[in-house]
């Protein structure tokens, strides 16, 4: 009971993982099986570690109802296996964070995409350099991927454990706005903080009675600025001004944009990017939709540019499903064939 209380991040999320549906679709998808096998996602290694206390995959096959994305996942490491250089071993990411699903779905993602050209060669970088290496005639292009996701994995992870709880519990954070938490330290308290009331089934039942007088009304008080829990009630009388500008408000998109695009120019230094000419960077931005909103607001801004980045290209398709691949924005420094095979969209 003590530990309970004491660590009841662990005790919900223990408590959702339906570990006859993880071994259940364990055996209906072949790829995934093979390299997530039971062993590895019941290990201590990831079932006993904060803040997230499971494998991503364990919990995403343990909870979630959809069947699409773990076909699609299981399709994309089948296809992996067929690009020369594949190391399973090496490549697959085992760890507990929550977020690393997501890097690791893109750059499957990625490399399936490429294949999709008949006549480029595509290899797994088996060098200390980027993710892919794809050779057309004499031209050689490396391309790293990346997700920019800060830390819409926490919020995603507060949000599913919560509608796990009560479905109508709403998550959102300030648009444009900081919201950071990298430490682990901070991030273990942060999770027991959010979920401990909710040990009491009468809490939830309690604000859902409040919320029908009030709207929107926060359930869980001061746990970071511009983060916020909460339930709606459309029939409810609105809350204060003040409350209502801090959940539904914007900041800057301008200064928003300038930050992801420095960091995503930051990421020229991870595999060894800038050694590796020409190379490109490809980003999916699709895990938040600050950036899409941003784009729309401000027209004018400014894709990112680096004297080390021979070519960007950001997007914002589907990460749980096949991609649509419509609609990249990008700075191509360094023109080739590939590079305009890839912006046609023609494979």
């Amino acid at each position: 009971m003590n530990d309970k209380y004491n660590h009841p991040t662990k005790y919900f999320v223990h408590k959702f993982i339906n570990w006859e549906k993880v071994e259940e679709r364990l055996s209906k998808y072949k790829y995934i099986n093979k390299y997530f096998p039971i062993s590895t996602l019941k290990s201590e290694k990831f079932t006993e570690k904060p803040p997230f206390y499971c494998h991503y995959l364990a919990w995403r096959l343990g909870v979630w109802h959809n069947e699409d994305s773990f076909e699609n996942f299981n399709y994309l490491l089948e296809n992996a296996e067929t690009i020369n250089g594949w190391n399973g071993k090496k490549r697959i990411q085992n760890e507990n964070e929550f977020g690393q699903f997501w890097s690791f779905l893109w750059e499957l993602q990625v490399a399936e995409f490429l294949t999709s050209f008949p006549n480029l060669q595509v290899n797994w970088n088996v060098r200390n350099g980027p993710d892919l290496y794809i050779q057309k005639n004499s031209e050689e292009l490396f391309v790293e991927c990346k997700t920019i996701h800060k830390s819409f994995g926490l919020e995603k992870f507060i949000e599913e454990v919560l509608n796990q709880i009560d479905k109508t519990i709403r998550v959102s954070h300030g648009i444009f706005t900081k919201f950071s938490l990298s430490q682990d330290n901070e991030r273990i308290n942060l999770f027991d903080s959010i979920f401990r009331p909710f040990l009491d089934p009468a809490f939830i039942e309690n604000k859902k009675i409040e919320v029908q007088k009030v709207s929107p009304l926060i359930i869980v008080e001061n746990i970071y600025p511009n983060f916020f829990i909460y339930l709606e009630n459309s029939d409810a009388k609105p809350a204060s001004y003040e409350l209502l500008s801090k959940i539904y408000s914007a900041s800057d998109p301008i200064k928003y944009t300038d930050v992801i695009y420095n960091e995503i120019i930051n990421k020229v230094k991870e595999n060894n990017l800038e050694s590796y000419h020409p190379n490109l960077l490809f980003v999916n931005l699709v895990l938040s939709k600050d950036w899409q909103l941003a784009c729309g607001w401000n027209n004018q801004h400014n894709l990112p540019q680096s004297q080390n980045l021979d070519n960007v290209l950001l997007t914002a398709c589907d990460i749980d499903k096949p991609a649509n691949y419509n609609g990249f924005k990008g700075t191509i420094n360094r023109e080739s064939k590939i590079i305009q095979q890839l912006l046609n969209i023609k494979p």
